[in-house]
């Protein structure tokens, strides 16, 4: 018998909770100059970045792209270069990645009123260093040969204590890898240590604005698995049902995690991109309607807090691989994010652990 509560809720979701799912619409988003594209992230303004490939091999280097309004930009490369990647992204819609210099060596750069910089160009010829994320403040942070730094207002300093960083948050909170080769957060020169769920090594890849993170973990025999921080305490994200690996790579606020999940196989069709919350791991496949049809979502990589996700995805039939971006049915401007989440706890269709 359905409780009160339950039965409110029904009546508030309509025909979303009839349909017994979680379900998204997918929309493909070209290629831009390249044979093929990936995205990286997606802002709240539903602004996507990522990259294209330049030739039909998904191993080349390729050009970095940002997805807004309809249109595809290529970002562009540096004087003498051949090759840039958009990596970071902030609400106002700024870029942050890599890109070649003349001696094909990575520097860090950002895009913005349509230009591309390179963040730290006197660090010499020898050198290399990558942007990783930006916040709404302007805060950079990435890593070089030494290490990883924080780009603040055109000063950098170098986080001795951390050997990497993915990702920063408004409250300046820095995601990423600490000397021990643990998940750890970096916070005013504090650096928290968060284990590594009793493997051999972690790294925290995504920080939301309540401080709660996502990242991955190496077990004991070496095997890749995922896990969420919050609460002060890591939790295991699982695998989808039939797989053996899980790679997450972002949350939002809402602490929904997105990543990519493998089969027995090492194909693009033996790999699905997920969402997870609440103990729940879905395949996005299972749940994008008929706009899905013939591709297979094998990686996603970002989730907005409307519950936008930025993957990509592989036609067999075709050959293209693509970047898409999957959006909520119903669209949150009718029913709330936080009503989905909901749904989601009710539905318990996909797979625990």
């Amino acid at each position: 018998m359905k409780t009160q509560s339950t039965l409110a809720l029904l009546v508030l979701l309509g025909t979303y909770a009839s349909a017994d799912t979680l379900q998204y619409t997918m929309q493909t988003l070209g290629t831009g100059p390249g044979f093929y594209s990936r995205s990286a992230r997606i802002n709240n303004n539903g602004q996507v970045i990522g990259y294209t490939y330049t030739s039909q091999f998904f191993s080349s280097r390729g050009r970095g792209f940002i997805y807004s309004n309809g249109e595809m930009t290529d970002i562009g490369v540096l004087e003498g270069g051949l090759f840039s990647n958009s990596v970071g992204l902030n609400e106002k819609g700024q870029v942050v990645g890599d890109a070649s210099n003349p001696q094909n060596l990575s520097h860090a750069v950002i895009y913005e009123n349509g230009l591309l910089t390179d963040i730290d160009p006197i660090i010499g010829d020898s050198f290399y260093s990558y942007a990783n994320a930006i916040n709404n403040k302007g805060q950079i942070v990435g890593s070089t040969n030494l290490g990883a730094y924080l780009f603040d207002s055109g000063v950098k300093t170098r986080l001795s204590t951390m050997d990497a960083a993915y990702d920063i948050n408004d409250s300046g909170a820095i995601a990423g890898i600490n000397r021990l080769n643990h998940a750890a957060i970096y916070y005013n020169g504090t650096v928290q240590d968060l284990g590594t769920l009793g493997g051999n090594s972690s790294m925290l890849l995504d920080i939301n604005e309540n401080g709660q993170g996502v990242g991955r973990y190496a077990t004991s025999s070496g095997v890749p698995k995922s896990f969420i921080y919050k609460d002060g305490q890591t939790v295991d994200l699982g695998i989808l049902e039939g797989g053996n690996l899980c790679y997450a790579n972002a949350l939002n606020d809402q602490c929904w995690a997105v990543g990519m999940a493998t089969y027995n196989g090492s194909s693009y069709l033996d790999t699905h991109g997920f969402v997870y919350h609440d103990g729940l791991m879905y395949d996005l496949n299972d749940i994008v309607d008929s706009s899905g049809d013939g591709w297979n979502i094998f990686s996603a990589t970002g989730i907005n807090n409307s519950g936008w996700i930025a993957a990509s995805a592989y036609n067999s039939l075709t050959g293209e691989g693509m970047a898409v971006l999957l959006k909520p049915v119903p669209e949150p401007v009718t029913l709330s994010f936080a009503t989905l989440c909901a749904a989601a706890a009710l539905n318990r269709r996909r797979k625990r652990k």
